[in-house]
């Protein structure tokens, strides 16, 4: 085995590793471990999201807009 082979082998065990770890933390986090406010955010306590709210009003607005050009 070149040394060129082992350097592929051993990045893609690397990213294979890095999968693996992102799945195992967002089972463990559940659908909040890849959220930029995860760590700050209350919503396991209080049930709602406000970035997720944030980002549905934004689509809403912008299917809103879209429709009103449309005419």
């Amino acid at each position: 085995m070149s040394p060129v082979d082992i350097i592929v082998v051993a990045a893609v065990a690397v990213v294979f590793a890095l999968c693996v770890r992102a799945i195992v933390r967002s089972q463990r986090a559940g659908e909040c471990a890849d959220c930029a406010t995860g760590g700050s955010c209350d919503a396991h306590r209080t049930g709602h999201c406000h970035e997720s709210a944030k980002l549905m009003a934004d689509a809403a607005a912008a299917a809103a807009r879209y429709e009103a050009e449309k005419r």
